[in-house]
């Protein structure tokens, strides 16, 4: 049984980095509708996005990804003045060579993912992936890169429902482990395997004794899609806010 946890930040003895309390958990913000913006909506998000976000909304071909990209960005900075009530510039965000953003000058880790109407937004001190994807019909022939487990446990799903669910449940819970440790493409999807137990509990095995030690779950935001975290440390019930767009704008204007 799990405990619902609450996050709180407290500055610590450096003023550039940040505490959460001993028992929080890392904390997840949601935007939906991510894909469909006002004009007037889209305009506002993106005066308040980094002059390097905005050349790379502006190389985007469908207003969808522009839309979501600009959601990106300021969620990130949401959930940061959410856990720390301090509202970072927009500029503040660095990224690594797979791209994966952290907040310059402190101990803050963040991760977005989006899939569809959604936009997901991970925030800890440690290093913590997230991923998000629509639930489709799939083949078994995209199971090809998986781990010999995966593709055997997937093979038990005769009914294709099930098989997508299950199919998606193991594909977030891995791209989120690959994005929390920073590798991208450079981890092999069959270096390690994530099997869907209990609930959301996840049986997770490394066949590279070099990949580091993590700890995931797959949380629930719609039946439609799959989505799943990864951290450095155990965590407890994992809270999820959903935030509007109005949220955004409100917070990051003031």
């Amino acid at each position: 049984m799990f405990i619902r946890l609450t996050m709180m930040a407290e500055k610590a003895m450096s003023t550039n980095n940040f505490t959460l309390t001993p028992e929080s958990s890392p904390k997840l913000f949601v935007v939906p509708n991510s894909d469909h913006l006002t004009d007037n909506e889209f305009s506002l998000l993106y005066q308040l996005c980094s002059s390097e976000r905005r050349l790379r909304v502006n190389r985007f071909h469908f207003r969808e990804d522009a839309c979501r990209s600009v959601i990106g960005e300021t969620l990130m900075r949401y959930a940061v003045f959410s856990v720390t009530k301090e509202l970072p510039r927009a500029d503040a965000f660095t990224t690594n060579r797979n791209g994966k953003p952290a907040l310059h000058g402190t101990n803050l880790h963040l991760n977005i993912s989006h899939s569809g109407k959604w936009v997901v937004c991970g925030i800890d001190t440690m290093d913590i992936g997230v991923d998000i994807e629509k639930i489709r019909e799939i083949s078994l022939e995209l199971t090809r890169y998986f781990s010999p487990e995966e593709k055997v446990f997937l093979k038990s799903f005769a009914c294709k429902k099930h098989l997508a669910e299950m199919f998606f449940r193991i594909w977030t819970l891995k791209e989120s482990y690959i994005k929390s440790i920073g590798e991208g493409l450079l981890c092999p999807l069959d270096s390690f395997a994530c099997i869907p137990v209990k609930g959301d509990t996840v049986e997770f095995k490394r066949f590279d004794s070099r990949l580091p030690l993590r700890y995931l779950r797959n949380f629930s935001i719609d039946p439609s899609y799959s989505s799943a975290v990864c951290t450095t440390g155990i965590f407890g019930e994992l809270p999820v806010s959903i935030i509007g767009v109005s949220d955004l704008l409100r917070e990051l204007n003031e």
